[in-house]
């Protein structure tokens, strides 16, 4: 945190930041684990990898039943009109259904 803010003037890095840090980090780890840079070995290191994360749910691993995927639970909040936020997603945490923008919008304000 202390070099991010040092070299983007004082600022906190925002939270997408954050994934490719964990990206870097876990393959980092895999290939320590494999001792190895063969890409098989670190494969098969990653497939049984679970480790402390910084990702929703505090743990990152590649599960079967996810087509082994990382399975960060995010929730997407959506602005609304009302100016009201709802949880959009995941299906079974939404408060509302997302709504799709209108492409047309700058055009008919211009209207």
């Amino acid at each position: 945190m202390q070099k991010f803010k040092a070299k983007y003037g004082g600022r906190n890095p925002e939270w997408y930041q954050a994934l490719g840090y964990e990206t870097a980090r876990t393959l980092f780890t895999a290939i320590e684990k494999a001792g190895s840079l063969d890409r098989e070995k670190v494969r098969q290191t990653l497939a049984q990898l679970k480790i402390p994360s910084i990702l929703p749910g505090g743990e990152l691993d590649f599960p079967a039943k996810f087509g082994q995927q990382v399975h960060a639970p995010f929730v997407v909040q959506q602005n609304m009109p009302d100016g009201k936020s709802p949880i959009i997603a995941p299906p079974d945490s939404a408060l509302a259904k997302g709504i799709a923008p209108n492409p047309s919008c700058a055009k008919s304000a211009s209207k």
